[in-house]
């Protein structure tokens, strides 16, 4: 999944892109700009010390404790175990389902977050010994503010559970259906994400291979 912003901050100056909102690439020259490699070296590399980066990882570490420690426990069904945990997590409405897992509003602590329970009984071997691990690895390793943040994770008996950021706003292809066409300064903010987040995933070896409407949130 890709997280982007729905509305563009005012007065928001963007390195990337000149006055027009056009690309700022030197043509004709065998190298990168200075300062785009500037740019592109802070997209790859660098911490995000924002204070809603900084809120998430508290939250992450919280949720690890009272949560999912330990990884393992014994429990049938996300329902039993939001009954266990019902001192600091509530579940919330169903978000949507796919073809192995269902997505919910969890709240832990007063943090509303995506919660993804994947049932082991309805996947392959494959899926479960080779997909979804890599699916883990890949999203742990992840520090940027674009990719939705995994908070944690835990497996009962015959169910995986994983605690993510929330999008409030759904994906882009529910909000391209409720606004119709969509202008070219936010056409350019929204993709300016979305390359951005890619840049950062293929810097650390990960390729997205679904990219979506339905996969930007």
């Amino acid at each position: 999944m890709m997280q982007t912003i729905t509305n563009p901050p005012q007065n928001h100056v963007n390195p990337l892109f000149d006055d027009a909102g056009y690309i700022r690439i030197d043509s004709g020259l065998g190298r990168i700009h200075p300062d785009e490699e500037f740019v592109l070296h802070r997209n790859r590399y660098s911490r995000d010390y924002s204070p809603e980066a900084e809120e998430a990882r508290e939250i992450g570490e919280r949720l690890r404790l009272e949560v999912c420690h330990p990884l393992q426990q014994d429990f049938k069904t996300l329902k039993e175990l939001a009954d266990r945990k019902k001192k600091c997590f509530a579940l919330g409405p169903k978000l949507g389902e796919g073809q192995f897992s269902k997505v919910y509003i969890g709240m832990f602590q007063g943090k509303k977050m995506a919660v993804k329970a994947i049932s082991m009984a309805d996947v392959g071997r494959d899926y479960l010994e080779h997909f979804l691990p890599r699916e883990i690895d890949c999203w742990q390793r992840m520090e940027h503010p674009n990719p939705p943040r995994l908070f944690g994770m835990i497996q009962g008996r015959n169910t995986v559970i994983m605690y993510s950021e929330l999008a409030p706003h759904g994906d882009l292809l529910r909000v391209v259906q409720i606004m119709g066409r969509v202008g070219y300064v936010r056409t350019t903010f929204w993709m300016s994400q979305i390359l951005r987040a890619l840049d950062y995933l293929h810097t650390h070896g990960i390729a997205h291979r679904d990219l979506k409407l339905e996969n930007c949130i």
